[in-house]
């Protein structure tokens, strides 16, 4: 068993076409090479960091993490994404494989200066992170939602369709009748920088995706059909305000005659009053977000509280 570390402008065709398969196995995707790569580059030419697991030459198991500049506080600093955590279901044997791959690609990361690692792990491998890794939890997203037929969400409600059209209509227009006097931006200690550039929008909202966009900033969404309800997500919105988040709500409510719910997943400082949010107990699933620290000269344990943190979808490869 061989443990190497490239990242993806380096790999052979046959090492993304392997990556690529190995993927679709293990997650039941259909994705195709561009598609999935297309992902590992949204932040740089260079792209994602690979620690793969080869056996006779074929890859096996593969960590990826996607490195991103963040603001931390008063500086700049390099984070990792970590995204796609796969071993091919022959070779599950023992999570110490899992553990030399996530170290081949920490000691890469800490020599190219990133100093945090973080993500938003599945049920499968939160855990193994957790007393493996020895990640730490930074918390739970909320989920936010306008049911607009809350009988598609929940079939036992068809009944309740017209009296959650109502409330929808009422949350919509009045959010929009007192957006006037909307608090500005708040002050994220942690947030994405060039989460407004030209590249990264063409490339993180590349398929599938609609934008609308002013002088002063965007939102982005996706329409997709979970059990037979329509349900938009708005995925990334720049910069994530009050008003701007509102009037993303209140601009697919009256462009998307056809859906049935509109849910912003992240954590946010502020009240919006065209969404409703979720206890966590009610939420459909739990979104954690843990992370380590790789270089404690650059980041402390604040980057372990989610307050400081400007985050949504636009932040993991979900959606």
């Amino acid at each position: 068993m061989e443990i190497t570390v490239k990242r993806s402008a380096d790999l052979s065709v046959g090492e993304q076409e392997q990556i690529t398969a190995l993927f679709n196995r293990v997650f039941s995707k259909d994705e195709s090479v561009t598609d999935l790569f297309r992902k590992y580059c949204w932040t740089s030419q260079e792209g994602a960091y690979h620690s793969l697991m080869k056996v006779d030459n074929n890859v096996v198991g593969c960590y990826s993490v996607i490195p991103y500049v963040y603001r931390y506080f008063e500086r700049d600093v390099t984070f990792g994404l970590s995204v796609d955590t796969m071993i091919d279901e022959g070779y599950r044997g023992s999570p110490f494989d899992f553990k030399k791959m996530a170290t081949a690609v920490y000691n890469k990361l800490v020599l190219d200066g990133v100093s945090f690692v973080f993500g938003f792990p599945n049920e499968n491998v939160y855990l193994v992170r957790k007393k493996i890794l020895k990640w730490v939890d930074v918390g739970s997203l909320d989920f936010y939602i306008l049911p607009i037929r809350v009988g598609q969400l929940k079939s036992g409600l068809k009944l309740a369709n017209w009296a959650s059209r109502l409330v929808a209509y009422i949350m919509v227009h009045y959010a929009q009748l007192v957006s006037i006097k909307a608090p500005a931006q708040p002050n994220y200690e942690i947030q994405m920088r060039g989460a407004s550039s030209e590249s990264f929008v063409s490339r993180r909202y590349a398929r599938g995706f609609k934008i609308i966009s002013d002088e002063t900033g965007y939102f982005a969404y996706r329409t997709y059909v979970e059990d037979n309800a329509r349900v938009a997500y708005i995925v990334g919105v720049q910069p994530l305000e009050q008003a701007r988040l509102e009037r993303a709500v209140s601009t697919i409510y009256r462009n998307e005659e056809q859906v049935d719910a509109i849910v912003f997943v992240g954590r946010l400082p502020f009240h919006v009053r065209n969404l409703i949010k979720v206890p966590q107990k009610y939420a459909p699933k739990a979104v954690r977000m843990s992370g380590l620290i790789l270089d404690e000269t650059k980041v402390d344990d604040r980057v372990f509280v989610l307050s400081n943190w400007q985050v949504g979808l636009a932040s993991f490869d979900v959606r």
